[in-house]
């Protein structure tokens, strides 16, 4: 195979779902076949938020093209910020100074956005010139990466591939970059010889938003050995108590949703049932997103093998999307990246996201999870008891998840979708 550019915001060996999606798909290839192109510097990972090792192939980081550090819109993230930070968020909570920073602050985005893509775009030209590429692959997550990565693969004369994660178009809570995204994102889609997205409702979504035709590549896993997974693994719950886990970041795209399963909690008041939080976000983190109560236990963030075996030992694990957020049309074709994680460890999957969601439908049309599709804690705490009550229903949906990843998350067969795809792009040049 001919070496291609993938450009993303994010990668191995970062926590982050699209990373860990990007070193299972690259894992195994040549480091010479590819060459990855970011923003990140992937030298600044503390270890404990490393899910993965390095990629060995040839990674270049952009350089730093911004001419101001914009700061995201109050209430959206939960990391602790400096004191004059949220000094600055306090007084712009004021609802005359919050609408003032607010247009300041689209105005700047305004002329970044096309700022920054014209530089990044020119940037990426440069390595394509000096590390030839049969192709670039262009990630979403960036509000820029897609429309340089079209650019650039544009002026040196090589096929452009959009891979959406997430809908690139309503991703952004900021107006003005959803503004700008919106106008990109039909003659990018439109203009690229593929689209990949990762789940059948994405495929929808760009075909009646802009007449595209996409190609799934499902969020691929491992589909381990589960006898080996409980030979001899480190016990990682009181197994007198009800176990219900969730691993991975919380934030808006699922905080109403995990607000619900605390009142859920609270509501069946029984001091045996625990959720536990894998999770790299600190008390702080999330006692600032509202994420407190006497049935939650935080653990640290695990480490791909030892997360399969914790994962295992669960009894029930938890999915959620938010029912209310800034992103919410994006959130009817998100693909969690864990969502085949959960599927092929064969434990109970219950369900917490709105009904037009492909989440939802996805659990609900083969039966391979318990869903609740309404922001509904009387239904949720009633789910929670069946789930509690009867094992055997328990099983059958562990086996009916373990089902599921065999046959569209499998590493192996996704990956051979992946790079059967470039290789047909490679020939049609």
């Amino acid at each position: 195979m001919k070496r291609f550019a993938l450009l993303s915001h994010i990668l191995p060996p970062s926590s982050s779902g699209q990373a860990i999606v990007l070193y299972r798909l690259l894992a195994e290839v040549p480091a010479e076949d590819y060459l990855l192109i970011s923003r990140q510097d992937i030298n600044a990972f503390p270890p404990e938020r490393m899910a993965s090792q390095r990629l060995p192939g040839l990674t270049l980081t952009l350089g730093a093209t911004k001419p101001l550090t914009m700061i995201s819109d109050p209430g959206i993230r939960v990391e602790p910020r400096p004191g004059w930070v949220r000094q600055f968020q306090r007084l712009i909570q004021r609802p005359r100074m919050r609408r003032l920073y607010r247009r300041l602050r689209d105005g700047l985005e305004l002329l970044i956005f096309p700022y920054e893509t014209l530089l990044r775009a020119r940037q990426l030209r440069g390595i394509l010139r000096q590390y030839p590429a049969a192709c670039v692959v262009a990630c979403s997550g960036d509000p820029y990466d897609l429309p340089a990565g079209y650019l650039a693969s544009r002026w040196v004369g090589i096929p452009f591939v959009a891979y959406i994660f997430d809908d690139y178009g309503d991703q952004w809570s900021q107006p003005i970059r959803r503004r700008w995204a919106r106008w990109a994102e039909p003659w990018l889609t439109r203009g690229a010889n593929a689209v990949v997205v990762t789940n059948e409702e994405a495929v929808t979504e760009y075909q009646e938003r802009h007449g595209v035709a996409s190609v799934v590549i499902h969020n691929l896993c491992p589909v381990p050995d589960l006898a080996a997974l409980e030979q001899n693994p480190p016990v990682y719950f009181d197994h007198t108590t009800f176990n219900l886990v969730y691993a991975g970041s919380i934030y808006h795209a699922q905080l109403d949703a995990f607000h619900n399963l605390l009142a859920a909690l609270a509501q069946l008041n029984q001091p045996h049932i625990k959720l536990h939080l894998f999770t790299d976000q600190t008390d702080a983190e999330l006692r600032f997103s509202g994420m407190t109560s006497p049935a939650m236990v935080k653990h640290a963030y695990l480490p791909n093998q030892q997360a399969l075996q914790m994962l295992r030992q669960a009894d029930v694990l938890f999915l959620p999307l938010a029912f209310h957020s800034a992103i919410q049309r994006t959130l009817k074709t998100a693909a969690p990246g864990k969502m085949g994680d959960y599927l092929a460890i064969g434990r109970a999957i219950l369900v917490h996201a709105p009904h037009y969601t492909f989440v939802a439908r996805y659990f609900r049309q083969h039966a391979c999870g318990a869903v609740v599709d309404q922001p509904d804690v009387n239904a949720l705490a009633q789910t929670l008891t069946h789930l509690l009550q009867d094992e055997n229903w328990r099983t059958e949906l562990g086996k009916r998840a373990r089902q599921r990843a065999e046959t569209d998350f499998a590493l192996e067969r996704v990956r051979e979708q992946f790079f059967a795809l470039l290789d047909r792009e490679h020939q049609s040049v």
